[in-house]
């Protein structure tokens, strides 16, 4: 609430004509006209804020806007809501430890830490990022690496309405089109690109094309240096939840220490110590 408050005053700020009006004397003056490149940057993003911020909007558009900012903001925390409460809720839940094979032990006395705080034996995988992408590229069991995998890829969906984000979205792309619409762009796409380096929609499509055009070469090399691998691990066809597993042995196979391994050496404790001695002696 303390966020969307502050939020709400900043963007009220941007409706003030009055201020506005300054910001555009400044710039139109003759010690506007001869800042440095830098302040005249500065100058120029501030009133672009002020106009996607709705100052030129009238009485009643202004109230709208008001209202399709509170909305978005709602929605927003509830999406995150949805999201966090899944990580939780899809945890899975390991009683046999073979199916932990691979996994650093570190990471095996978290998720132990984790199932006793919810009076579980065993061990609890909550699927968060760093218990999906440590699952996924060292765990040898791969059903388990399939389950993780699934249950990370579910969070925000729910059979419960309040804990679906489907409505979200829709909800969402929904009002922030409308804003966009409102404010005299073709969409939020539109809207969104005036406050980024790209600066235009056509120059985001060109930018994507051109990653894709570069990435793909790169991802078949990848691909072609973990499929002799799969068979070994008894692996017909390649999934989703199998890409970094392999592609983490075949790593390690050409090298004298896997990234398991090496995590073993390198705990949390002993790299925060290593920094903080590194501070000490640099500053």
């Amino acid at each position: 609430k303390t966020y969307l408050e502050a939020d709400g005053c900043f963007k009220e700020k941007l409706r003030n004509v009055e201020l506005y009006q300054l910001y555009v004397r400044l710039a139109n003056s003759a010690v506007g006209q001869h800042l440095d490149s830098r302040k005249q940057a500065t100058l120029a993003l501030i009133l672009q804020e002020y106009k996607n911020g709705g100052v030129h909007l009238g009485t009643e558009d202004k109230a709208r806007l008001q209202q399709l900012e509170k909305r978005i903001g709602e929605l927003t925390t509830r999406f995150l809501t949805n999201v966090d409460s899944a990580v939780a809720s899809l945890a899975v839940h390991v009683t046999d430890e073979n199916r932990l094979e691979g996994i650093a032990g570190q990471q095996q006395g978290q998720m132990r830490s984790v199932a006793q705080a919810a009076k579980l034996s065993g061990w609890v995988i909550a699927c968060d990022e760093a218990n999906f992408t440590h699952v996924l590229k060292f765990a040898k069991d791969r059903s388990l690496r399939e389950q993780v995998y699934r249950a990370y890829h579910l969070q925000g969906v729910s059979d419960d309405p309040a804990l679906d984000n489907g409505e979200v979205i829709r909800e969402l792309v929904e009002l922030r089109n409308e804003k966009a619409r409102l404010l005299g762009f073709e969409d939020h796409v539109q809207l969104s690109v005036q406050t980024k380096s790209i600066g235009t929609v056509a120059r985001l499509e060109a930018f994507l094309q051109s990653l894709e055009d570069r990435m793909k070469p790169a991802m078949s090399a990848a691909r072609g240096t973990i499929e002799p691998h799969a068979a070994a691990h008894g692996i017909d066809t390649l999934e989703p939840w199998d890409i970094e597993y392999l592609y983490a042995n075949a790593l390690s196979s050409e090298s004298l220490l896997s990234e398991a391994t090496m995590q073993e050496y390198f705990t949390f404790e002993v790299v925060v110590a290593a920094l903080r001695e590194m501070a000490r002696r640099l500053f």
